[in-house]
């Protein structure tokens, strides 16, 4: 069994990106986050919570007074929704886990939450092809974010 997790929105973590979006219109989009169901998602098993509409609250968070709706789904499924909806793990109050995958998209030039050219060697980077290098980590955004000492990070795989 395990708690509920902490309700929480895309732009906690990128917070630029909503800014961008209010601003600058169409042209910077928010993040989107999809999360296709291994097992079937029930209220028993801790499915996804969302709070409609919340991506239109601004700074404001869920409160007590918000009711926040379970995501059930059959294995197979999948949500997709922006990623300034605030949204949770449920309580799994069952003995067994619940599996999922998880994949949010951002602007290129966000870091991304999982550091995939620190946790996917070198040698299985050297043998995708260029889109899938790319969206490792083995590219920048103009003009040097995401350099590795002043470097573009391709020159990495050069290195035993």
């Amino acid at each position: 069994m395990d708690g509920p997790s902490k309700n929480h929105a895309m732009t906690l973590i990128y917070p630029a990106t909503t800014r961008r979006c209010s601003t600058h219109g169409p042209t910077h989009t928010p993040p989107w986050w999809t999360q296709p169901a291994i097992d079937d998602f029930t209220a028993d098993n801790g499915a996804t919570v969302i709070y409609p509409g919340s991506h239109r609250w601004g700074k404001r968070r869920p409160s007590a007074a918000d009711h926040g709706l379970p995501v059930l789904m059959p294995a197979g499924s999948c949500v997709f929704f922006v990623g300034t909806l605030w949204h949770g793990g449920g309580a799994n109050t069952t003995t067994r886990e619940r599996l999922a995958v998880t994949a949010q998209y951002c602007q290129p030039w966000l870091r991304p939450m999982e550091a995939f050219t620190l946790s996917v060697s070198r040698e299985i980077a050297r043998t995708v092809s260029d889109d899938i290098r790319r969206m490792l980590g083995y590219s920048i955004h103009p003009p040097f974010v995401g350099a590795v000492d002043g470097l573009h990070p391709l020159r990495l795989l050069d290195q035993p």
